[in-house]
């Protein structure tokens, strides 16, 4: 293995001017630094940075690479994760690819050069060989097959289940002709749940996949509501989903509904069915599990496979009722007032009858100790 000794004999400095490039520090000029970074990557000189070090947290910094900041669920991914690494100190540093082999190629060429504790991606690429440079954790999510390489880990939610799932509901509604919104390229993560989901239909249901970047889904959305009438579309996430919804404006009778894999919503959308995964909760995870690497040696869960949140909001309307009052007892504040102006509409929609009774705290506490006596 090549060594700081190799690569300075080549570059033709000293010692201490390829530790200074290698570690970011001291005042170097610009045609060393290339001399230096040219050496270094015709040697093969890997830049190793042990779980020991990171123990001591000589290097808290973790590079997370995503196709699109655009999409909901990297953004939740990124917030799980600063979450528990910056209270533990750790810098993020954030990496778009645009799901461009290229790209993602020349990025980890860029950070072979610099100092981190992990990687988290979402690559596009088919071979993931090109990471085992990095004597660092390297996480990938949703889609890459692992390889042998022991720095290499793999997280994803379940994807076949997700399939199960989708095709239960699509059987239990009897839908027949099924459209699938997704990206341009088919990924491990998407090809799970296809998969899944063409061999759990029933009732000779059949689907048509459409697929588009990410910046031309309404383009794309518009091509799916014009090639012919469906009696569902599965989006791969809540962008294209929204994308249908901006193409379905121009259209006076559009009916067809959406049903998308989503992140976490505290509330859902109106407009669509979310199927759901908890992409904060996976950054989490994964922030806690690199923290925990520096602090146990170096040990990490090889695969992990994370539970789906489902149809959280799936229960069916309910019929309106007669003759039934619901008595609420709250505080007088600002809220309480604020029900009783919408009561009328949740009378209106449920046949109930909202009674609300607002008191100041002292009344309130005592009406609550009669009513426990």
């Amino acid at each position: 293995m090549a060594t700081i000794k190799d690569i300075a004999r080549l570059a033709g400095v000293s010692h201490g001017t390829v530790s200074n490039v290698l570690n970011k520090t001291g005042k170097v000029s610009l045609e060393k630094i290339k001399a230096v970074e040219k050496a270094a990557k015709e040697l093969g000189y890997v830049y190793n940075v042990s779980a020991k070090g990171l123990k001591k947290g000589a290097f808290k910094r973790v590079s997370l690479i995503v196709p699109s900041f655009q999409i909901n669920i990297y953004r939740d991914l990124y917030l799980g994760l600063q979450q528990s690494l910056h209270e533990a100190g750790y810098e993020i540093s954030l990496y778009n690819t645009d799901d461009i082999p290229g790209n993602e190629i020349q990025l980890i060429e860029d950070l072979k050069m610099s100092s981190q504790s992990s990687i988290v991606v979402v690559s596009c690429l088919k071979d993931t060989s090109y990471y085992d440079f990095f004597n660092i954790p390297v996480i990938f999510v949703n889609r890459s097959n692992l390889n042998d390489h022991i720095n290499h880990y793999f997280i994803s939610f379940d994807f076949k289940k997700a399939g199960i799932e989708i095709g239960s509901f699509i059987n239990k509604n009897e839908y027949k002709n099924i459209a699938y919104f997704t990206s341009s390229r088919q990924y491990k993560d998407s090809k799970e749940f296809i998969d899944c989901l063409k061999s759990n239909l029933q009732n000779d249901a059949s689907i048509r996949s459409f697929s588009s970047d990410v910046n031309l889904a309404v383009k794309k959305a518009f091509d799916i509501l014009e090639s012919e009438k469906f009696d569902l579309i599965i989006t791969s996430d809540s962008e294209r989903a929204e994308a249908i919804l901006t193409a379905s404006r121009f259209s006076d009778d559009y009916k067809t509904p959406i049903l998308t894999l989503d992140s976490f919503r505290t509330f859902s959308s109106n407009h669509y069915k979310s199927y759901e995964m908890n992409y904060k909760y996976m950054g989490l995870y994964i922030a806690n599990s690199i923290r925990n690497f520096a602090e146990a040696e170096g040990k990490m869960e090889k695969e992990k496979i994370l539970s789906n949140q489902y149809f959280r909001f799936s229960h069916q309307a309910s019929k309106k009722t007669k003759d039934k009052v619901l008595k609420m007892l709250t505080l007088i504040s600002p809220s309480s007032e604020a029900l009783k102006n919408l009561a009328p509409e949740f009378e209106k929609s449920t046949g109930i009858r909202l009674q609300i009774t607002a008191l100041p705290y002292d009344d309130l506490h005592n009406h609550i100790s009669l009513l426990n006596r």
